[in-house]
């Protein structure tokens, strides 16, 4: 119970400093055009510093959290033990080791353990500065562009992904970064968007089955239909796909490791999948009236269909849908946002927070999912 009111206690005050920051935009005002602006120009400071100062207010908490864990986390363990032995490469080694784990993942962990001199803490403490910032980011840029609530989508954020922070910490930088690349795809920024998915999969080479999205930009909408049964039916061929998978270096290690097969749908996938979906769709009309630049997210939301079905029978698989069950950090505040009546806003605040926190109770406190519980340091156990 005490390791659980720590989180909650430190997940309180880095929502409590973001819903500061949400006031601080709410009344901002624009003397040109009359528009609702990204700055209070009472609470100005500078842009740059502004921004920093909440960030180091809200996510510091999060970040030391995240550094002095003692094995929490059930691969806190590999990756100690990678970052030791990165550590200790020169640079042939390095790029020797990089034709066998992710490039830019090998030299994240050398430069940390370079500029901490060679600190245990490092790879933790930078690995969850890294994915914080490129969450803040992410935020600040749907914030400006969609006028959402920072504050609903770090609480989403907190508590679906944070638990993961703490074990799969390669794919959650990943995953972060495949966010930014989405509101290039919004923007029909291709090359940004490819950019930032080749960074993605220098962390996690399963990132890169994204790329294909890109193909969205140059699909005519009034075709989107026809991609729509294509994605449905995905399951059936995809199989033979990951038949071929293993032959390919790229993820024949990472298909060793996580070669668990199943026999049948995992009802908890179902339920995530349908949690995800339902609220989506049954907003659809609301959210493209208001945000028409949304229609390829809905394309890529029904993503999770196929991976759940394959996930039944490759166990592997599931590890695909955080990339798509991101777009949660996006789509649920834009339906809180799309509501024409106060009411219903609220009655969807409620849903979703009412929803992430009985998750995270049920899955990581009460199953014990990603070994997070009790949260212990080098010194102390909570």
């Amino acid at each position: 119970m005490e390791s659980l009111m720590l989180y909650l206690t430190i997940f309180l005050v880095t929502l409590c400093i973001l819903i500061l920051e949400d006031l601080s935009y709410k009344y901002a005002f624009d003397n040109n055009n009359q528009n609702i602006k990204f700055y209070h120009r009472k609470f100005y400071i500078n842009g740059i510093l502004k921004k920093s100062i909440f960030f180091l207010l809200a996510f510091f908490p999060l970040i030391v959290l995240s550094g002095q864990r003692f094995f929490v986390g059930t691969d806190y363990g590999n990756y100690l033990a990678i970052y030791k032995q990165i550590g200790e490469m020169n640079l042939r080694e390095l790029i020797d080791k990089s034709k066998y784990l992710e490039p830019l993942y090998v030299f994240f962990n050398k430069i940390s353990y370079i500029l901490s001199n060679g600190n245990e803490k490092a790879i933790f403490y930078s690995s969850a500065l890294l994915i914080f910032l490129i969450l803040y980011l992410t935020l600040l840029k749907m914030k400006e562009k969609f006028k959402i609530s920072l504050t609903l989508g770090t609480y989403i954020f907190l508590f679906f992904f944070f638990p993961l922070t703490l074990n799969i910490i390669r794919q959650m930088i990943a995953i972060v970064f495949v966010l930014y690349a989405f509101l290039f795809l919004l923007e029909k920024k291709s090359l940004a968007f490819l950019t930032l998915i080749f960074f993605a999969s220098g962390f996690h080479n399963s990132a890169i089955i994204l790329f294909p999205l890109v193909a969205l930009n140059f699909i005519r909408e009034n075709k989107y239909k026809y991609l729509f049964f294509l994605i449905l039916l995905s399951p059936m061929f995809v199989a033979s796909v990951l038949e071929l998978l293993p032959s390919i270096n790229l993820f024949s290690r990472y298909l060793a490791k996580y070669s668990i097969q199943r026999n049948s749908i995992s009802i908890f996938d179902v339920i995530e999948a349908s949690f995800f979906l339902i609220p989506i769709f049954l907003n659809r009309k609301k959210i493209l009236k208001v945000f028409p630049e949304s229609k390829p997210l809905f394309l890529i939301s029904l993503l999770i269909i196929p991976i759940v079905v394959v996930s039944s029978y490759q166990f592997w698989f599931s590890r695909m849908s955080y990339f798509i069950f991101i777009l949660m950090i996006y789509f649920f505040p834009v339906i809180v946002k799309v509501q024409k009546d106060k009411k219903s806003k609220l009655l969807w605040e409620i849903f979703f927070l009412s929803y992430f926190f009985v998750y995270f109770i049920l899955k990581f406190y009460i199953v014990g999912t990603e070994g997070i519980f009790p949260y212990s340091t080098l010194h102390f156990v909570i």
